[in-house]
């Protein structure tokens, strides 16, 4: 009799570990089915995405995009009107209706096979005509007349039966694994001899189960958020993750709290709940001395962490205190239902070490545990290079592209250039934009010369407001851009209101004003440094328009390290060759129109270009007469732009033929 009670004892902690693996496991596949296989748990928390912003300003986007794509060229120039209003479109309590109609609707029609599911448009598109007759009515006819009818098509291909198939199996495990898990813990603890002790460890491991699981959406989170680094919709996927995991969080915390109340429910295991010998135990743990050296510094580098904590979020500390509260209250429940259900003598006070025990030895894995899951969420968390710097194709020894550029210099090779290079509609909140892409588009495209302004500004809480230094700005951008344009400007700038105290301000991208739209230098200039580090046989010339003062915009060069790559060339040298540059890692030329003061490679640009006009109203006004510059300057710069205070995309696409081009 006595040889079998080891054996008792092994068996019923082999079922109580196989029964937590077991509950981890039906946790995930619960949730799974949950959140993502049931359509309404789908369409619910994807509703729930909408609470959070960046999700309603990718979808925004996205609308934004379909617009552009099927309606009038012209509208590329009133991007942010457009993202404006289906912003305010997402927001209303119709579009969540729609929304979330849809998305269970979808999600239902593809896990039925259907060959495709489509979320419809048309209820967005009515919100948001009315609401751009709000704002400026005279876009709404150059809306599509025929907008493509869906936001999401998704052709069922053999990824799509694999996920039914994936979908049957987790519907499957969903109710199975849980019912065995139970089944194996109850086990566990008939087959124990001391029931009380047994019934600790189910606690103990039910808790440990919980902290495991509340691990997954942090990881989950930073791994989604690791993945769409770099993208434009980086944050909407994390809200994404973070809005899908809460559902397991909720979950797992509560598991965590039933494990400990369960094992000190256990351990007391008498009418009137007595902490005291858990509290001891643990206590003992703590403070003992023959801990390793590593794990009493861990242990004291926790307890001052929490100690930090509590004293900058008082508020931390009462939710802890009602936490820990609750947690006795919820013990003392179970004290009670465990006496009534189990008075058996092997529950006596004598046994109640053994019971207490156990949560001593899993308190020693505890700190374990709970480092090693910090390490991971701070290692998936750990800083990664978010450039997505374009990667150009070559020949080994080619220079911009072509060996037979790298004996000539700069004065000698033609380079493909963007005027006014950071305007543009995919990036955030620039009216009548020059471009469609951005600069990182620019460069992948091929563009290595970039005309940019350079304007301090002051971040507010609706954009940038333009910090006008000099007393003549606004007659100097009256003059240039009139007085109608100024005001609605100045309108802007009223409803943004002023910078809080404290704020500092920037050097700007700005197109005069940066109410209409800016870009930070410093960014900008980073899209170019990573650009030339990830191809280290391509050479670019910026050239700024520069309207605030030489050492401000040289120092965002050296804030991101591109004047380690600047050239620095004196009038009276010869070019160096662009295999020379190359060589030399002196692969970016930098000009300035108006100021080319400050360090050596901060060119005065007209001392080295010339150029031909630029204010062309009309295609047959395009001339090679010169403008600014010198006779002698080396390099020449040809302006190839019809100048509108709207830009248009028809204009571009002519001018940019190249029959046009050759022609000129």
């Amino acid at each position: 009799m006595n040889a079998s009670r080891p054996g008792r004892d092994a068996l019923a902690r082999a079922l109580i570990v196989v029964g937590c693996v077991l509950l981890v496991m039906g946790s995930l596949a619960l949730w799974a089915e949950r959140s993502f296989i049931d359509s309404r748990g789908f369409a619910a928390r994807a509703n729930a995405t909408l609470e959070r912003e960046p999700v309603r300003r990718a979808l925004a986007d996205v609308i934004a995009d379909q617009i552009l794509e099927h309606g009038s060229a012209e509208l590329v120039t009133v991007r942010p009107l457009l993202e404006a209003a289906a912003a305010e479109a997402v927001r209303t309590p119709p579009f969540r209706a729609v929304w979330q109609t849809g998305m269970r609707e979808a999600h239902a029609s593809f896990f039925a096979g259907d060959e495709a599911f489509v979320l419809q448009l048309t209820d967005v598109m009515i919100l948001l005509t009315a609401l751009l007759e709000k704002l400026d009515e005279q876009w709404v006819g150059t809306l599509p007349a025929q907008l493509r009818n869906e936001l999401t098509i998704l052709q069922r291909r053999d990824f799509a039966a694999e996920t039914l198939a994936l979908g049957a199996q987790v519907r499957f495990l969903a109710w199975l694994l849980p019912a065995l898990a139970l089944l194996m813990l109850a086990a566990g603890v008939a087959a124990a001899r001391r029931r009380a002790a047994a019934l600790a460890q189910v606690g103990v491991g039910s808790a440990l189960c919980g902290v495991v699981l509340l691990g997954v959406p942090f990881i989950g989170t930073e791994l989604t958020a690791t993945f769409w680094a770099g993208s434009d919709y980086a944050d909407a996927a994390r809200a994404v993750a973070e809005v899908y995991g809460a559902g397991l969080q909720q979950a797992a915390a509560g598991m965590v709290a039933l494990g400990l109340a369960l094992a000190v429910a256990a351990t007391s295991g008498a009418r009137k709940l007595d902490v005291r010998p858990l509290l001891r135990t643990l206590g003992a743990r703590w403070n003992a001395a023959a801990h390793p050296p590593a794990l009493r510094v861990a242990r004291a580098l926790l307890a001052l962490a929490v100690a930090i904590a509590f004293i900058r979020h008082p508020d931390l500390a009462l939710h802890v205190g009602a936490a820990v509260i609750g947690l006795l209250v919820l013990a003392w429940a179970l004290a009670e239902i465990l006496e009534v259900a189990d008075p058996d003598p092997g529950t006596s006070p004598r046994e109640r070490p053994a019971a207490a025990a156990v949560l001593g030895h899993a308190f020693r894995w505890a700190l374990p545990l709970a480092v090693l899951i910090a390490l991971i969420v701070l290692g998936v968390r750990a800083p990664r290079s978010t450039s997505l710097a374009p990667l150009v194709w070559s020949e080994p020894d080619a220079c911009n592209g072509s060996p037979r550029l790298c004996d000539r210099s700069l004065p000698d090779v033609a380079l493909p250039t963007a005027h006014n290079a950071m305007s543009a509609s995919s990036e955030r909140g620039w009216f009548f934009a020059s471009h469609v892409g951005g600069i990182g588009d620019q460069l992948a495209a091929g563009i290595r010369g970039f005309q940019i302004d350079a304007w301090y500004g002051v971040p507010v809480e609706g954009g940038v407001r333009t910090d006008l230094f000099h007393a003549d700005d606004r007659p100097k951008l009256v003059e240039v851009y009139g007085e109608e344009f100024v005001a609605s400007r100045d309108r802007i700038a009223a409803r943004m209101g002023l910078a809080g105290d404290g704020v500092e301000r920037e050097v700007y991208l700005c197109h005069g004003f940066c109410e209409l739209g800016a870009t930070r230098l410093a960014d900008a200039l980073t899209l170019i440094r990573d650009f030339l580090i990830a191809n280290p046989r391509e050479i670019v010339i910026v050239f700024v328009e520069d309207h605030v003062p030489a050492d401000s915009v040289s120092a965002v060069f050296i804030e991101v390290g591109l004047e380690r790559l600047a050239l620095t060339h004196r009038a009276q040298e010869p070019w160096p060759s662009l295999a020379e540059m190359i060589e030399r890692d002196r692969r970016l030329l930098v000009m300035a129109e108006n100021d080319g003061g400050g360090p050596a490679w901060y060119h005065a640009g007209f001392e080295l270009a010339q150029e031909t006009p630029y204010s062309f109203r009309s295609p047959e006004d395009l001339s090679c007469q010169p403008n600014r510059g010198l006779p002698e300057s080396p390099l020449f710069q040809l302006n190839h732009w019809i100048e509108r205070v709207t830009p248009s995309p028809a204009d571009a696409e002519m001018l940019n033929r190249y029959e046009f081009l050759l022609r000129r």
